[in-house]
């Protein structure tokens, strides 16, 4: 402050009312600078994870890799591949809404190929299952430091292709494929490691099931006239109702990107 008044003593009045203004717009720059800064983003907003992952789907369960020639509920399946997208959205905690869909392929198994399944006059062939699954349920995706883990509990519908929904058409006696939908469900959990603050790698196990049926109705048809009546001869109602039950055990490692405008 000596220093200053010092300075100031050596001034012209004119360069001492300069300076004073100049340290009093300094003060008052300080001042609001302080007032308008910024508020700190909260440690947890909105935060959305993606992934993609492939994988290896194991048949699990006493029908669904099933193969007895006497049985109704054989599934006939084997070791296939997963292909699966998940959407997870976080809110200021580490729950949060799932979304999922899942392309499930289980090739048949080795000599299914000629078995003739009630319902139907024609062999199974060469095809598989094909199944997509989209499903919703809660998640828990909590991380540390640059780990992640994923819990998540889905129930949602499944959709099937497969020859074991086929019959034949009892009109002509063309073989039919039948599309199975029903209801669907899964659980998961995951552990990923963050490569960089937007992108992370992860192994996870899920469990999927599902309950296809594939309905069907074929109308009476004219099957000619009767002399002796003088009435026409109808075939009778054919109501057909194939019920599988896919479950499987399954393992994927893919990708996992988070996007949102903050979060840990």
């Amino acid at each position: 402050m000596a220093k200053f008044r010092y300075f100031c003593s050596k001034r012209t009045p004119m360069t001492k009312h300069l300076l004073i203004l100049l340290l009093l717009l300094l003060i008052t720059a300080g001042s609001t600078a302080q007032q308008h800064e910024p508020a700190q983003a909260p440690d947890k907003v909105n935060r959305f994870f993606i992934d993609l992952s492939p994988g290896v789907s194991f048949p699990i369960g006493k029908v669904y890799p099933l193969f007895d020639t006497n049985s109704t509920k054989s599934g006939y399946a084997s070791t296939g591949y997963i292909i699966q997208a998940n959407l997870a959205w976080l809110g200021k905690s580490d729950w949060g809404l799932g979304l999922q869909y899942t392309f499930q392929h289980n090739p048949l198994k080795s000599g299914a190929s000629e078995v003739v399944p009630d319902g139907t006059t024609y062999p199974l062939g060469k095809g598989g299952w094909s199944n997509n699954y989209l499903m919703v349920g809660p998640v828990y995706l909590p991380s540390f430091k640059k780990v992640i883990l994923e819990i998540e509990g889905l129930i949602g519908i499944i959709i099937s292709f497969s020859p074991v929904f086929n019959d034949t058409d009892p009109r002509n006696g063309m073989n039919n494929s039948n599309i199975g939908f029903g209801f669907g469900l899964g659980a998961r959990a995951g552990v990923g490691y963050m490569i960089t603050p937007k992108i992370a790698v992860m192994l996870n196990l899920n469990y999927l099931g599902g309950f296809p049926v594939a309905s069907k109705e074929y109308q009476p048809q004219s099957l000619g006239y009767d002399s002796v009546t003088n009435q026409i001869i109808y075939s009778a109602l054919t109501e057909i109702k194939i019920k599988k039950t896919v479950s499987t055990f399954n393992i994927g490692a893919g990708i996992v990107y988070k996007f949102g405008s903050a979060g840990k």
